[in-house]
């Protein structure tokens, strides 16, 4: 799977949440947090680049 891919179900997703009526400024804090833990995290970052997970 490409991560083109990959990044179009996230983003799909997210629309979702959005769309659902998240409060904008809650779900960018939230993905700020997941940015920075995936960041820190070799393991983390193999998971998410891994086909089957993502």
């Amino acid at each position: 799977m490409s991560s083109q891919t990959v990044a179009r179900r996230y983003a799909a997703a997210l629309a979702d949440v959005l769309l659902a009526g998240g409060p904008p400024r809650e779900v960018q804090d939230e993905l700020i947090a997941w940015e920075s833990m995936i960041q820190s995290s070799e393991l983390l970052q193999q998971v998410f680049s891994n086909p089957t997970v993502a």
